[in-house]
């Protein structure tokens, strides 16, 4: 909080070094945090397989998955800085057959809980991506998931693939994280212009304009 720095967070039940050590990534045990820490910026990463389920919940997927849970945070609140990221989603490089169902749960999940897609950002996982096959047309695959499988316009692509990033980030002219990374800019004699300045938009009065 005193830095205004963005936090990201592993966000799918995977790479736990014991057992149930997974679960700890269920974005249930954030909401606390979230209720106390309202301009926290926080990315749960992994978003979109719905196949992990969320503390609590009983009902069949995708209703009782860690994205159903989080969907719900962001539709009660939706001015938080609170986002999922799609990283290592290498389920847009499948079959059309594989991925027709998760279209339909992001497309559900987005109609219920996000209509203007305001929290979803795109992400790689750095090199981890390298060993599965196809890697190198990751982008152009996930790219080909949200518009010909999910049937999202350029406007939501845009926001998914850029926009969005711009509000995770401190980037916010006037912003405490904004003037952090301004000095750290003068120490080392980088050109500020180099640093993009968010647009006004749906958090610009929770965490600066």
């Amino acid at each position: 909080m005193d830095l205004d720095a963005p936090i990201m967070a592993h966000g799918y039940s995977s790479n736990g070094s014991g057992r149930d050590y997974a679960d700890r990534g269920d974005p249930a045990y954030w909401l606390p945090v979230f209720h106390k820490y309202p301009s926290l910026r926080v990315c749960i990463a992994h978003f979109g397989r719905f196949d992990a389920r969320s503390a609590g919940r009983t009902q069949p997927f995708p209703d009782g998955s860690w994205e159903w849970t989080l969907g719900e945070f962001i539709r009660a609140n939706p001015r938080q800085p609170v986002f999922a990221d799609i990283s290592y989603f290498s389920e847009a490089l499948e079959a059309e057959s594989k991925r027709a169902p998760l279209a339909r749960y992001f497309r559900r999940w987005v109609g219920e809980f996000d209509p203007e897609v305001n929290h979803l950002v795109f992400g790689t996982d750095w090199i981890m991506l390298g060993k599965e096959k196809g890697y190198s047309h990751y982008i152009e695959s996930v790219n080909s998931f949200l518009r010909q499988d999910c049937g999202f316009g350029d406007d939501v692509c845009d926001k998914i693939f850029r926009g969005n990033a711009l509000r995770l980030l401190p980037l916010q002219r006037w912003s405490k994280g904004r003037e952090r990374l301004l000095a750290w800019y003068r120490r080392n004699g980088v050109d500020p212009k180099r640093l993009p300045i968010s647009p006004s938009g749906v958090f610009a009065g929770l965490v600066g304009d």
